[in-house]
């Protein structure tokens, strides 16, 4: 799927590429084409909106978690209560996407190495619970012959 803002994304390339201009060691995000970019952007999107968040959104059939009403919080560096307007994608929500699309094109087999690590985990998850139905299955069997061996 492409990069559709508002429905898989906060933020356009533009966006990442303006932000990651001023960035130290973002050369790959540079060398990377433009569909790498855009998964790289809808990937980091889904990873920080499955976040907890401040609030609740504007409407029941949106596709992202902001924007959001009633997000109010205290900002101890500003020192400051700061409620964010409900038409308002965070400056911070957006940083941190930039951050972590980087972060996925830097480490191109980040997720790839998580899921062979949950595959195996689950296979093996698997492995114990055919293993324990096989030694119940040989535990009533042995019991029945015994069983028949007391009837003579």
């Amino acid at each position: 799927m492409a990069l559709v803002l508002n429905t898989n994304s906060y933020v356009e390339i533009a966006d990442a590429d303006d932000y990651l201009e001023t960035r130290i060691d973002s050369a790959n995000w540079f060398d990377a084409d433009d569909e790498i970019k855009e998964q790289a952007i809808v990937t980091a999107t889904l990873l920080i909106d499955d976040n907890s968040w401040i609030g609740s959104a504007v409407s029941s059939s949106q596709a992202l978690a902001w924007p959001r009403k009633n997000a109010i919080y205290n900002d101890s560096r500003l020192g400051m209560t700061i409620t964010i307007a409900e038409n308002e994608v965070p400056s911070r929500v957006k940083v941190a996407i930039y951050e972590q699309a980087l972060h996925l094109i830097d480490n191109e087999d980040l997720l790839m190495g998580t899921l062979k690590l949950l595959r195996v985990f689950l296979l093996g998850q698997c492995l114990y619970q055919i293993v324990m139905v096989m030694l119940h299955a040989l535990q009533l069997s042995q019991h029945k012959q015994q069983s028949l061996l007391d009837l003579y």
